[in-house]
């Protein structure tokens, strides 16, 4: 029988599950709104358990759907893998319930010790061993404010986890994660394995006992449970693959092992990611393992992307009969919204939007801004004016990887692409042309994991070669980005960051990345 591989990839606001045959040919796809608990000014939160129940119920409408295509005559469920937002905090017992609700990106309650790191040059460390700066919302902040705040929580924890993980131990009962996971806070960026120093660097050595095993992507950790598959119609026994993080798994689905592309995801969290063959030490851009061994993603990571668009959305159109009432990223009514909103080019006064609703990377603003606004502006020319200080942000993360690692063709997933005139706005913008990839990069990505995982693929370039497809073409409008160009430097004039010193290193299991 054919073999068929389903990809679950669960974000902050979307989980989308999708089941492929082997050519990487969609046979069936469902999606469903990511559910978010409780939300203040510094608490961004999630119930576990609802987490779980959406993506059960989003694989098996899946599966309902495939089972009604007429090439899925003859072929089974031969494997799954899953993808999920990274960062964040889950915490489960030894018996893997959840113990409390789970913390997400977005949190800030860590944003006071991760300033006083900074004063106290914690963060410097950090660069030269794990690779990247962590932010309010990544594991080392979280895990060090709850040692403070609520050591209680911590005792009664066994496995500190991901979405993604959570949602795997559901399906199998098996704690592990993989190294594009577990190098949010506490992997040597060489070793690919969790590093005592890095711990100490933190304070949080006690900890170290909470993390899960890291094991590859691609490696089978587990069968679908009975139970998991009563309440998903996955077989019971179905293996199911480590998987990864979504933003590797946008970039696997998208350019699969090819080096040096660009993919940007513009979803609720703005990412800007490339693949190398050499680690990057610098305080410009994060550095974590891959999905493969010596392959590194360099990235930029913002929530200066789509959650600010729901929010002008959301707050600009509140009535009951408004366009996008009941709906949000990337849904049919705010893709809408957005294509209204570009419809015409701003004008010379146009106000100008800094889209730091969640607070910026270090030194850039803290908190979001619209300049130059006037009485007469409208809300439409408000939102037109988030999507292009959104594009802008895209841009100037994708300069500070340009500027620390060679990079080559530029491809746009997420929400974006949903939007015609916003996917043309990037590449005029960008001032290069842009690949939009077919279908859900990210569940691709997972179930390619599940491909090679069960044998059916020797790696992931070969299961790239054969289930990655290529995308439509944008190029940006003659002399589009000439007009643009002048909103953009005043953009960065009042956004930008300062340069950080790069450089590179050989692979080595046994030594640091030297200044």
């Amino acid at each position: 029988m054919r073999p068929l591989f389903v990809g679950l990839d669960t974000g902050l606001t979307t989980t989308r599950a999708v089941v492929y045959d082997d050519t990487g040919t969609t046979l069936g796809a469902a999606t469903a709104r990511t559910p978010r608990g409780s939300f203040t000014s510094e608490h961004v939160e999630r119930d576990p358990r609802q987490h779980w129940k959406v993506a059960a119920a989003t694989v098996a409408r899946a599966l309902e759907q495939a089972h009604d295509h007429p090439d899925h005559t003859g072929g089974r469920i031969a494997g799954v893998g899953v993808a999920g937002h990274g960062d964040g905090l889950y915490f489960l017992g030894a018996d893997l319930a959840p113990l409390a609700p789970a913390v997400l990106s977005p949190d800030t309650r860590a944003a006071g010790l991760l300033r006083e790191w900074h004063r106290r040059g914690v963060l410097d460390d950090a660069v030269t061993h794990g690779g990247s700066v962590p932010f309010a919302g990544s594991a080392a902040p979280l895990v060090a404010w709850f040692a403070a705040h609520d050591p209680e929580l911590l005792a009664r924890t066994r496995w500190l986890v991901t979405a993604k993980d959570w949602l795997r131990s559901c399906l199998t009962g098996v704690v592990a994660t993989d190294p594009t996971d577990a190098s949010a806070s506490f992997t040597d960026l060489l070793t690919r394995s969790y590093s005592d120093r890095l711990a100490d660097t933190y304070g949080v050595r006690e900890a170290a006992r909470l993390f899960p095993p890291v094991v590859e992507s691609t490696a089978v950790m587990g069968e679908v449970t009975d139970s998991a598959a009563r309440e998903t119609g996955l077989p019971p026994g179905t293996p199911v693959a480590t998987g990864l993080h979504d933003v590797a798994a946008c970039y696997l689905g998208t350019a699969g092992s090819a080096l040096h592309h660009v993919v940007v995801v513009a979803g609720t969290f703005g990412v800007n990611i490339t693949l190398t063959d050499r680690p990057v030490r610098s305080t410009s851009v994060t550095c974590r393992p891959a999905f493969e061994p010596n392959r590194w993603t360099v990235r930029r990571s913002s929530m200066g992307s789509g959650a600010n668009i729901d929010w002008a959305v959301d707050t600009l159109t509140s009535q009951p009969t408004g366009p996008v009432h009941g709906d949000r990223s990337g849904g049919p009514a705010v893709g809408s919204a957005i294509e209204h909103a570009l419809e015409e080019e701003p004008t010379p006064d146009a106000p100008l939007y800094l889209p730091y609703l969640f607070g910026g990377p270090v030194g850039r603003p803290q908190s979001a801004a619209l300049l130059g606004l006037r009485a007469w502006h409208t809300p439409t020319d408000i939102l037109r004016a988030v999507v292009h200080g959104v594009t802008f942000n895209h841009r100037a993360d994708v300069e500070q990887l340009r500027s620390a690692v060679p990079t080559g063709p530029v491809h746009l997933t997420g929400g974006a692409t949903r939007s015609r005139r916003w996917t043309q706005l990037f590449a005029d913008v960008l001032g290069a042309g842009v690949s939009v990839p077919p279908g859900e990069s990210g569940a691709l990505g997972a179930a390619m994991c599940a491909a090679v995982g069960t044998g059916h693929f020797p790696d992931l370039q070969a299961a790239a070669a054969a289930m990655c497809r290529p995308g439509r073409f944008v190029p940006p409008r003659p002399g589009a980005h000439e007009r643009i160009e002048e909103a953009y430097q005043v953009y960065l004039h009042h956004n930008q960051s300062p340069p950080a010193a790069v450089t590179t290193a050989e692979p080595s299991p046994d030594r640091g990345i030297p200044c």
